[in-house]
């Protein structure tokens, strides 16, 4: 078969998918929603639990449902549609052949194989731990080991990304620099090495715990290299939603960013500073030093929010230009007020924009304040905030 032949070109958009990898990114993206559907379906139970008049789930069940929910939603809704967007990134958006197909069915395979065991360890009632799975709480070892499989496939699939950028740069696929959507990409990809690293220095000594092969896990040690896993795992979100809000820009309005310089600057910010602020959760803990504190969720944060603010600019911005150059020119708000809010694909990109913006992001700022952090810590807020980041700002764009 010749190299064309691997090829396919869409009608409608003019994207050119390799064979390999659209199988792959449809594959990642089904998978993705039926972990959506289940994790939505174990929402509703939980929902209808906390409204008293119908109290529908059982105490003994309610924290077993509650764990299934918070790490499918948080963690394998969200990674493995992250996969479809790295391969759709790398292969589509940069007319290259996808790298190690064989192998990116191998991290695919670990990924189901790791959601189903560590679900299965969940729902036959022996990992009731929730989703932080905090020590000395006992799971059962399928559980931890369910869960480092899943990393491992995610892992396989970053590097699989990664050759990918390699093999379009050495056959000239492309000129100049990667496009900014494939470098948003590759940011979410860069924050996904150091996630899964994270879990990887975590996890596995706990997974030895739990079959008896370590006498111990210290508590504080966990809860901070939990963390740098926990909310790393949103953070590569963040970058993937962003730079699906600059593909959506580009493919319905034709939109360019103002500018790319300054765009690509943000990503960097997020790369270097945006996980650190997962800080946040471990205000309340007596353990940590209050100057790592202020660090974390002062200087680091800031410089991540102001990567937030600079996307969250740029891109309506991006688009109003592209409307104004249409005509829509009359008053200040003629172009948002015409824009192709029929089109879902627009308006959940847009709505996704400005509920990350007003809610998750300045809601996730006063956690990052340690006086206000003691007062709402462990309260309904968390997940408000998390639900805002993850269902409005994340699920909706993608």
């Amino acid at each position: 078969m010749s190299a064309s032949e691997l090829f396919r070109t869409c009608p409608r958009s003019g994207l050119q998918f390799h064979q390999s990898a659209e199988t792959l990114i449809k594959v990642n993206a089904v998978a993705a929603v039926v972990t959506l559907l289940i994790g939505g379906v174990l929402a509703l139970l939980i929902l209808l639990t906390r409204w008293q008049a119908i109290h529908l789930i059982q105490a003994d069940d309610f924290y077993l449902y509650l764990t299934a929910h918070g790490l499918d939603m948080l963690v394998v809704w969200i990674i493995f549609f992250e996969m479809a967007v790295l391969y759709f990134c790398s292969s589509t958006l940069l007319k290259s052949r996808l790298a190690t197909p064989k192998i990116a069915w191998l991290g695919f395979a670990l990924m189901v194989i790791g959601t189903l065991t560590f679900n299965a360890a969940i729902f036959t009632g022996n990992a009731t731990v929730m989703m932080t799975s905090y020590v000395p709480l006992p799971g059962h070892p399928a559980f931890y080991l369910g869960l480092i499989l899943f990393a491992v496939g995610a892992l396989i699939g970053c590097f699989i990304f990664l050759g990918t950028l390699v093999v379009a740069k050495a056959e000239k696929t492309y000129e100049g620099s990667i496009p900014l959507v494939t470098f948003g990409a590759l940011t979410a990809c860069i924050i996904a090495i150091f996630t899964i690293a994270s879990g990887a220095i975590i996890l596995i000594p706990t997974f030895l715990w739990s079959v008896g092969l370590v006498k111990t896990i210290d508590p504080l040690m966990y809860r901070t290299i939990w963390w740098a896993f926990g909310h790393s795992s949103q953070q590569i979100n963040v970058s993937a939603h962003i730079a699906v809000w600059y593909a959506i820009a580009a493919i319905v309005f034709n939109a360019k960013p103002m500018s790319e310089k300054v765009s690509r600057m943000a990503f960097l910010l997020y790369i270097l500073f945006l996980q650190l602020a997962s800080a946040h959760h471990l205000l309340s803990d007596p353990g940590l030093s209050t100057e790592w504190k202020v660090f974390n969720t002062s200087y680091a944060m800031y410089l991540a929010v102001l990567a937030s603010m600079i996307h969250g600019l740029t891109v309506p911005g991006a688009i109003e230009v592209a409307q104004r150059e249409k005509g829509y020119t009359k008053g200040l708000f003629e172009w948002i007020r015409k824009a192709p809010w029929g089109n879902p694909v627009f308006s959940g990109m847009f709505i996704s924009l400005l509920g990350f913006g007003f809610l998750g992001g300045i809601s996730g700022v006063m956690m990052g304040t340690e006086q206000l952090n003691m007062i709402i810590h462990n309260t309904l807020y968390v997940p408000g905030h998390f639900h805002a980041t993850v269902v409005i700002g994340t699920t909706l764009s993608f």
